[in-house]
């Protein structure tokens, strides 16, 4: 059936990089990479691997490859990043394919969507920066996000209190929208931002 709305993960590598080995992560300071645009049901499932006869084709993105390699690196998949990128294409891209038909638009779009609502411009703005010393209210970093895109994001951490992503939800006409709270699986009151 027909998804309802996207969620678009961007996460923050500093927190997995510090105990992990990310070979293909370059420091760009306070930079959040991409981690995808998933299709998701209102009820908090979500549709995967639609069409795997979809198949990806890195050659599709010849002319995205410098801005994906910056932008989406992978921190988990160690041997290339188009790994990374063709599992997020087979599981997510392919249950949208009436929204991006191509593989090429699917990674454009997110992209621009990605620069469009620059979460490390917002938070530097609000003096929120990395450090391994400060803990912020996860609450300050969703009002700084409402405050300059007018919606409430989700902020997630991982088991040790460090901020690991945080996810907008847009719509299919990819306009954001306030994320449900109870979709807040892994939430935090407070997060530590650890420096790459």
């Amino acid at each position: 059936r027909e998804f309802d709305f996207f969620l678009l993960v961007r996460q923050w590598p500093g927190s997995y990089c510090s105990s992990n080995d990310c070979p293909r992560l370059r420091d760009f300071g306070f930079h959040f990479t991409i981690h995808g645009l998933w299709p998701n049901y209102s009820n908090g499932s979500w549709p995967q691997f639609c069409t795997p006869e979809d198949k990806f084709d890195e050659d599709q993105l010849e002319d995205l490859m410098d801005d994906l390699e910056v932008e989406w690196p992978s921190t988990f998949f160690s041997s290339e990043n188009a790994e990374f990128w063709e599992h997020e294409w087979s599981k997510h891209g392919t249950c949208a394919l009436d929204i991006f038909p191509s593989e090429h638009s699917y990674f454009g779009h997110i992209l621009k969507l990605h620069w469009r609502y620059d979460l490390s411009a917002a938070l530097r703005k609000a003096n929120i920066l990395p450090s391994t010393s400060t803990a912020y209210r996860a609450q300050d970093l969703i009002d700084v996000i409402d405050d300059t895109y007018g919606v409430r994001p989700l902020v997630h951490c991982d088991d040790e209190g460090q901020l690991s992503e945080i996810w907008m939800c847009l719509d299919k006409d990819l306009k954001p929208f306030d994320c449900d709270t109870s979709q807040e699986g892994n939430a935090c009151q407070e997060v530590v931002i650890p420096p790459l």
